[in-house]
């Protein structure tokens, strides 16, 4: 009687432990889809967005730095898209690989790493371009292109600084044995991860901290524009400079949230070792979040706007019934 008691409660627990098992595997193999899903949209969607401004001409001047925020995407993209196709197809296969292997064996790594502070750096920059822009138009006096390039050429110089301190961590770590699935967290150390996330967080911070003090001064220079020299003038360079700072609001605003929550909260679990789906679900916005700006700038452009107006008239005249 106690063996057929125990022998039911044992395959009771198997049960309930194999179907928790089963809704985990399912919970997590459905955030690494979509999380392809997302790469390949951030890939899309940025390389749709470059072509679109080398089209307008905007890349060489008040989109520039924007671009390379797009560059970074398109990065991070396939980074997700090489990283989770790879955990999908050898999905609970028993592999074993060392850190610095990990880096000539899978592109992700470097992707993430690259990529990640290159749209950190590229937000920062262009919070700071919108406040400079700003201060120039209250003044009359025209934005330096100089200063957009000086921008520009250390936001790449920084992150590939990055980029060789994680090559050196991954170096360090060329004796150690991690899963084949090469997990970032495994192949760099942890100096590198807290100091890189942290860098990422903070500039995404202080992106937003610029952003909106240049939306004070947007507001202040409204405001006093009747006591210029020439008001008239003013105000039409404000109205410009309120429209780009406009545009500008998806990429810094939501953007910087949807980065900066979700990697305060990888910092979070990383330092307490644990694991939480609150964690994959972030980190699941983060990857949508890189074809926001994309997919606004595209729609809101003159040639979504001259292609739905054509779509729209041929859509009316063939739904006009003709009148005998």
């Amino acid at each position: 009687m106690l063996v057929k008691m125990y022998n039911e409660t044992h395959l009771n627990y198997s049960k309930n432990a194999s179907n928790l098992f089963e809704k985990k595997s399912l919970f997590v193999l459905s955030t690494w889809t979509l999380r392809v899903v997302f790469g390949l949209l951030a890939c899309l969607t940025n390389c749709f967005y470059l072509i679109l401004t080398i089209y307008e001409k905007s890349i060489f001047k008040s989109q520039k730095i924007v671009a390379v925020n797009a560059a970074g995407c398109i990065i991070l993209g396939i980074g997700l898209v090489e990283a989770y196709l790879l955990r999908i197809v050898g999905y609970q296969v028993p592999g074993v690989s060392t850190p610095f292997h990990c880096i000539f064996a899978t592109a992700h790594p470097t992707m993430y790493s690259f990529g990640e502070l290159l749209t950190a750096y590229s937000l920062l920059f262009v919070s700071i371009d919108r406040l400079i822009a700003i201060r120039q138009t209250k003044l009359l006096k025209a934005v330096n292109e100089t200063s957009r390039n000086y921008m520009l050429i250390a936001c790449i110089i920084l992150s590939l600084i990055d980029l060789i301190c994680m090559w050196i961590s991954a170096y360090l770590l060329r004796m150690k044995t991690i899963s084949a699935a090469c997990y970032r967290s495994h192949v760099v150390g942890r100096s590198y991860y807290l100091f890189h996330f942290s860098c990422c967080i903070l500039l995404a911070y202080f992106s937003l901290c610029f952003y909106i003090i240049g939306l004070i001064q947007l507001k202040s220079a409204f405001k006093t524009r009747l006591k210029a020299a020439n008001p008239l003038i003013q105000k039409l360079r404000l109205n410009r400079e309120s429209l780009v700072t406009k545009k500008t609001f998806i990429l810094i605003g939501f953007t910087v949230l949807l980065q900066g929550i979700p990697n305060t909260l990888r910092i979070y679990f990383f330092l307490n070792k644990n694991h939480s789906w609150i964690s994959d679900i972030a980190l699941t916005i983060n990857a949508f979040a890189l074809s926001l700006y994309a997919i606004y700038y595209i729609v809101t452009s003159d040639i979504a706007k001259s292609v739905k107006k054509k779509v729209t008239s041929t859509f009316h005249k063939n739904s006009v019934t003709p009148q005998f």
